[in-house]
């Protein structure tokens, strides 16, 4: 964990594939194999991540159903670097896994779900899945890495034209100087700001705005699941 917060990707990724052929206990197995994943995901080996994160789900399922559901949603926004049909399937498989889990597990698939109808031209069932779980998002501590999933949603609020409220939670986000070990969130809320500035034709500032957010995507060694 300590090395994925300071963005040794491969140090990160090494050890936790250690602690997942080590484990004797099987959920410690999967949820080692689900953090390899993601660090593989969020470090531009989509293919590799959603690999360990099927396997990680397939693992945790006969002992841990949210670990499962959880490892699912993540190999469904991996998937999405190459296959939105196949990101959609994982995210429907997902939602059923969780339908009694935790608020927080909810919150998690619920976020991955509706991006997922997003990317596959469906916003309507996108909005309608995300209001489903809004009333839970307070289930998530925006310091963890859980957040990530909130920002997942702000995207979906942006394809659908929710300008003001993007606006206002990124803003808020960035304000905080969020400084948690959330994969993917500190540079992300700097890029959905310079995405809607340019929606929405404020250009000045632009390209500082993405330049700073590429920026610390590349100190945390961030490439996204693309």
């Amino acid at each position: 964990d300590a090395a994925t917060t300071w963005g040794d990707a491969v140090e990160a990724r090494a050890l936790f594939e250690r602690a997942a052929s080590t484990a004797v206990d099987p959920v410690q197995r999967a949820a080692a194999r689900r953090k390899a994943g993601l660090v593989a995901m969020w470090h531009a080996d989509a293919r590799g991540g959603h690999r360990a994160l099927v396997r990680a789900a397939e693992e945790a399922r006969p002992f841990d159903l949210d670990l499962a559901a959880r490892a699912l949603a993540d190999a469904a926004l991996a998937a999405t670097a190459w296959d939105c049909r196949v990101a959609l399937e994982v995210a429907a498989e997902a939602s059923v896994l969780c339908e009694s889990g935790l608020e927080a597990t909810r919150v998690v698939v619920g976020a991955a779900h509706a991006w997922c109808l997003t990317l596959r031209g469906r916003p309507l069932d996108a909005l309608q899945r995300l209001t489903a779980i809004e009333p839970l998002f307070t289930a998530i501590d925006p310091s963890s890495p859980d957040a990530v999933s909130l920002l997942f949603a702000l995207n979906v609020h942006l394809q659908a034209g929710h300008h003001d409220l993007v606006r206002s939670v990124c803003e808020s986000t960035i304000a905080q100087g969020i400084d948690a070990p959330a994969i993917g969130m500190h540079a992300a809320p700097m890029l959905l700001l310079a995405d809607l500035d340019g929606r929405t034709g404020h250009w000045q500032g632009l390209d500082v705005r993405f330049a700073a957010g590429l920026e610390m995507a590349a100190r945390a060694h961030q490439a996204g699941p693309c």
